[in-house]
C-alpha cells in the first residue's frame, strides 16, 4: 500500500501545476461552492477523487479537504460534553482538568440516558422520548430552511462532509466518522431520473412523506446549487433586497431577492414552523398561511415566476399569497420564467 505522504507528493505536483496555470491565466477563482471532505484511514485521496462526478451532480464548484484525523467511537454525548465543558472555561479546562468534574458528569449522563436505572424507570428517558417526534419532524423543516438560506445568501455556501443529507453527528471528533457516499450517490441518481420523468411537485410531495430518509435536503441542495452555477454572476453579485410578509405571518417567513443585470431570484423559506402548524407534524405549506401575503421586487410585477423545486409558475403582483410560494413544498426559489 502506498503511504500518504507518497500520494501528497503526487497530487502536490498536479496541485502545483494547477497553481501555475492559474498564475499564467492572471485570473483569481472564486468558488460559487465548496464541499469539505474528511480523510480518515478508510477515505483518501483516490476515495476524493471518485467522488468527483457526485459533487458535480450535486452543484459543488470547489472541494477542499480537512486533515486526516481519528474520530473516537462510543460514548458520543459524554465525549461531546467533555469538550464541552472544558471549552467553556467555567469549572475546568485543557490547561487546568479536574478528573473528579469529568467522571461525575459522565456517570451523570450515563444515568439520564438510561430507560431505568436501579431497576426504577426513568422519568426524563419518558419525557425525552414524548418530546423527540416533534422535535424531528420541526427540526428537519428548520434544517430545510437554514440550508435554503445558507445556498442562497450572499456569500461562498459551504458543505461539510455528509452533510448534504440529514445528518446527526455532534462536533468534533463525532463528526469525523467516514460518510456512506454510496447512498448519496444513488440517492442524487435516483432524483435526477426522478426529476426528469415525474411532475415535480409529486416528487416533492413523496419527499416531504418519506422526509426521515434524508433526500427531502438532498432535493434542495442539488437544485439549488445547480441554479447558483448557471446563474452565477446572480449570487456572485447580485444584490440583496429583503422581503417582508404580513397579515400575522410577519414572523414566520424570512425572504429576499437576488437581482443582476435583468436576472432576479426570489428565496423564501418558513421560521418558528413549530408554533406557526401549532405543533401538528405537517409541512407549513398551502392553507397553513391563510392570507398571508409575501411582498415582491418592483422587478417581479406582472412577470411570471417559477419555482425551481415544484415546477409551479405564478404570476407576481405587488405581492404574492403565501400559500402560493409554499403551496406543496415548504421552501422556494422562484426566478423569472
Amino acid at each position: 500500500m502506498r503511504s500518504d505522504s507518497t500520494v501528497l507528493i503526487d497530487q502536490a505536483s498536479e496541485l502545483c501545476a494547477c497553481v501555475e496555470h492559474l498564475a499564467d491565466e492572471k485570473r483569481t477563482a472564486i468558488p460559487l461552492s465548496t464541499y469539505r471532505p474528511q480523510f480518515n484511514s478508510s477515505f483518501h485521496f483516490e476515495d476524493a477523487r471518485r467522488l468527483v462526478p457526485y459533487l458535480s451532480r450535486l452543484g459543488i464548484t470547489h472541494c477542499y479537504a480537512s486533515p486526516i484525523l481519528k474520530a473516537r467511537y462510543g460514548r458520543r454525548i459524554q465525549q461531546y460534553m467533555e469538550k464541552a465543558v472544558h471549552e467553556a472555561k467555567v469549572n475546568l479546562s485543557w490547561l487546568n482538568p479536574n478528573p473528579e468534574y469529568v467522571a461525575g458528569m459522565n456517570s451523570f449522563i450515563e444515568r439520564i440516558l438510561a430507560p431505568c436505572y436501579r431497576g426504577k424507570p426513568n422519568l426524563f428517558w419518558d419525557s425525552l422520548q414524548k418530546f423527540l417526534p416533534a422535535a424531528i419532524y420541526f427540526g428537519a423543516m428548520n434544517s430545510l430552511s437554514q440550508t435554503m438560506l445558507k445556498l442562497t445568501s450572499p456569500g461562498v455556501p459551504d458543505i461539510y462532509q455528509g452533510q448534504e443529507m440529514w445528518d446527526f453527528s455532534l462536533v468534533d471528533p463525532d463528526n469525523r466518522r467516514p460518510v456512506d457516499f454510496n447512498v448519496r450517490t444513488r440517492s442524487a441518481d435516483e432524483l435526477c431520473r426522478a426529476a426528469q420523468t415525474h411532475d415535480l411537485r409529486e416528487v416533492c410531495r413523496d419527499l416531504l412523506l418519506d422526509y426521515r430518509d434524508g433526500r427531502l435536503k438532498l432535493w434542495v441542495i442539488m437544485l439549488t446549487l445547480n441554479f447558483r452555477r448557471r446563474h452565477q454572476d446572480l449570487f456572485r453579485m447580485g444584490s440583496y433586497l429583503p422581503l417582508h410578509a404580513t397579515r400575522g405571518r410577519e414572523e414566520h417567513v424570512l425572504a429576499f431577492a437576488r437581482q443582476h443585470e435583468g436576472e432576479l431570484a426570489i428565496v423564501a423559506a418558513p421560521r418558528l414552523s413549530y408554533t406557526l402548524m401549532k405543533g401538528r407534524e405537517e409541512a407549513p405549506v398551502s392553507a397553513a398561511w391563510g392570507d398571508a401575503e409575501l411582498t415582491l421586487p418592483p422587478e417581479a410585477v406582472g412577470r411570471q415566476l417559477r419555482n425551481i423545486f415544484t415546477g409551479e409558475r405564478l404570476l407576481a403582483g405587488e405581492s404574492m399569497l403565501c400559500r402560493e410560494v409554499f403551496g406543496v413544498f415548504p421552501v422556494a426559489l422562484l426566478t423569472l420564467d
